[in-house]
């Protein structure tokens, strides 16, 4: 037999410095595959953080702008209502330049987080001077059913009935005027709630409930002659006064006293 000639040392170290180097380059080439898997990744969470930052500061900005709108339109809707007047003749187009306020108001206050009770029951009370009793009432209620502040829970409730009149909701008008009476805990805001109710209850014909409140007023005035005052109190007892005497035909002789300070209050 004929022996097959031997690979010379010099093609076996070769192809062996082949293979190595193949090794090596394919080492690199997964290091390689595997750090640009890891740096693709990372832009995908940096373009993610940065696009819900952005986001983030562009609802920030938003708010705030949304925020400086609100405080101005509450500013214009507070004295557009001042400055009417029943002499003045510009009484409907007051209102409805304040109803136009108030109801952008009301949809920025529907958007915005952190909303004042005062600022909603600011608002109600333009869509309520504007004749928008419904929004007005759900202002109201919302703003009362916070109950951060009591005199603006009284408020609120005061106004959330108010528009329940406007609206022919005669007993979800005198279930917000009980809520009223009992928000404050204060004489001087139990007695102006009694004084508020009379108007609307003599405009239904029930003149018990209006002559009934009278006497409730009158007694806790009777008993604390400062419960009672300022400009607002003597507004709400003339008006009540005159619906006693005009609907309901009660004489004035007949209409227990009832004291007022002239001094300002803070209690209604």
């Amino acid at each position: 037999m004929t022996e097959e000639p031997g690979t010379p040392d010099s093609t076996r170290a070769s192809d062996e410095t082949l293979s190595a180097a193949a090794n090596r380059a394919t080492i690199a080439s997964a290091r390689v595959a595997r750090w640009s898997a890891i740096i693709a990744a990372v832009a995908v969470v940096v373009a993610a953080g940065s696009a819900f930052y952005s986001s983030y500061l562009t609802q920030q900005q938003n708010n705030s702008a949304q925020r400086q709108e609100l405080v101005s339109l509450i500013g214009d809707i507070t004295q557009g209502q001042r400055a009417s007047s029943p002499t003045s003749g510009n009484t409907i187009s007051s209102q409805l330049l304040v109803l136009g306020e108030a109801e952008e108001a009301n949809i920025i206050i529907g958007h915005l987080s952190g909303v004042s009770q005062v600022e909603k029951y600011l608002v109600g009370a333009g869509l309520q001077y504007g004749q928008d009793y419904q929004d007005a009432q759900n202002l109201f209620t919302e703003a009362a059913d916070e109950n951060t502040v009591p005199r603006v829970t009284a408020d609120s409730w005061r106004g959330a009935a108010a528009s329940l009149y406007a609206l022919d909701s005669d007993r979800g008008a005198e279930t917000d005027i009980n809520a009223a009476e009992k928000a404050n805990g204060s004489p001087g805001s139990l007695g102006y709630t009694y004084l508020f109710d009379i108007p609307y209850r003599a405009a239904i014909s029930d003149c018990s409930t209006a002559s009934s409140e009278w006497r409730k007023a009158a007694q806790l005035t009777q008993e604390q002659h400062n419960a009672l005052a300022g400009g607002n109190a003597m507004t709400a007892e003339e008006n009540a006064k005159a619906a006693l005497i005009h609907m309901c035909k009660i004489t004035p002789a007949a209409l227990e006293k009832i004291y007022i300070s002239s001094s300002s209050s803070t209690q209604t």
